[in-house]
C-alpha cells in the first residue's frame, strides 16, 4: 500500500524524495514544492503514512484520500480533514446506504439498515448469534418477524457489502472499514440515525461508543417528541408519519423491542 501511495503522489506532484518506482514524475507542483521544501522529504513521508494508516489496506479508501491531496494547492486543506471524514468518503457512504434503501425487497431494505445500526454497538464486531437474536426481537409489525436472517450471508447481502464476516469462531460481523463505523456511529446518515434512535438496551436509549448521542439529539428539529425513559434519560425521537424524513420508508419498521434484552437472553 505504501508503494502505491508514494507512486501515485510522485506521479502527480513530482519527485518528493519517496523513492517510488514511478519513472514518469512531472515537475513538482505547488503542493509538491511545499512537501519537499526542507529537502528531506519528511513531510511527504508523513503524508504517505497518514494515507496508508487511514486506508486500512483498502485501495479505494487510499485513492479517495489521494484525490483530496491532488486537488489541494497547500497543506491546509489536507490538515483540515485529518480528524473528520472527507466529503468524497461521505458521498461514497451516502450512495451505498441509498443502494440499500433501493433494494427491490422491503425486507432486505429493513434487514440491511437494522443490521448496520445494530453492529454499530461495537467497533470490533458483533457475534452473528447475538445479532440474529436482536433482529428476531424486532416488532411483529416488521417483515423481519416473518423473514428472519437464516445465515450471516442473508445479512451480508442485505447490507450490500458494508458489513463483512470476520474470521472468528463464533462468527462475528463488523463494518467493512473503520471509516464507515464512524459514519454510522456519528450519525452522518439520517436514515440510519432514525433507526439507531430507536434501538434500546435495558429500556433506555443507548449512547454511541463515541458518546455523541446526546449532542445528536440536541441538533434534531424541535418538532420531534423527546419522551423520557428510565432515570430521566431521553429515549430519542419517535418515528411517526408527521416527522419521518422525506422519502424514507419505515412504514413497516417499529423497533421499540429491538435490542431490549442482553445478548443470549431467553424468553
Amino acid at each position: 500500500m505504501r508503494e502505491f501511495v508514494a507512486w501515485n503522489l510522485e506521479g502527480e506532484h513530482g519527485d518528493l524524495g519517496l523513492g517510488s518506482s514511478n519513472n514518469q514524475k512531472p515537475p513538482r507542483s505547488v503542493l509538491g514544492t511545499l512537501l519537499h521544501e526542507d529537502g528531506t522529504g519528511s513531510a511527504a513521508t508523513r503524508l504517505v503514512q497518514h494515507i496508508v494508516d487511514k486506508a486500512y489496506g483498502n485501495v479505494v479508501m487510499a485513492k479517495l484520500r489521494l484525490d483530496l491531496v491532488h486537488g489541494a494547492q497547500t497543506l491546509e486543506p489536507i490538515e483540515a480533514v485529518r480528524d473528520r471524514l472527507p466529503s468524497n468518503l461521505l458521498d461514497l457512504f451516502e450512495a451505498g446506504v441509498g443502494s440499500i434503501e433501493q433494494q427491490p425487497d422491503v425486507w432486505q431494505q429493513e434487514l440491511g439498515l437494522l443490521a448496520i445500526a445494530a453492529v454499530a454497538r461495537n467497533f470490533n464486531g458483533v457475534p452473528f448469534e447475538s445479532l440474529e437474536q436482536w433482529l428476531l426481537k424486532a416488532s411483529p409489525k416488521s417483515s423481519l418477524a416473518d423473514i428472519a436472517p437464516r445465515s450471516p450471508e442473508d445479512i451480508l447481502r442485505a447490507a450490500r457489502g458494508f458489513l463483512v464476516q470476520k474470521l472468528t469462531d463464533p462468527i462475528e460481523l463488523t463494518f467493512y472499514h473503520p471509516d464507515f463505523y464512524y459514519y454510522v456511529a456519528e450519525d452522518y446518515n439520517e436514515s440510519i440515525f432514525w433507526i439507531r434512535s430507536q434501538l434500546r438496551v435495558d429500556g433506555i436509549v443507548r449512547a454511541t461508543t463515541l458518546g455523541l448521542a446526546a449532542s445528536s439529539m440536541k441538533k434534531q428539529d424541535s418538532r420531534l417528541d423527546h419522551s423520557t425513559g428510565m432515570s430521566g434519560v431521553p429515549q430519542g425521537p419517535r418515528i411517526s408519519r408527521s416527522n419521518m424524513p422525506s422519502g424514507f420508508n419505515l412504514s413497516r419498521i417499529t423497533t421499540d423491542s429491538f435490542l431490549s434484552r442482553e445478548t443470549g437472553s431467553k424468553d
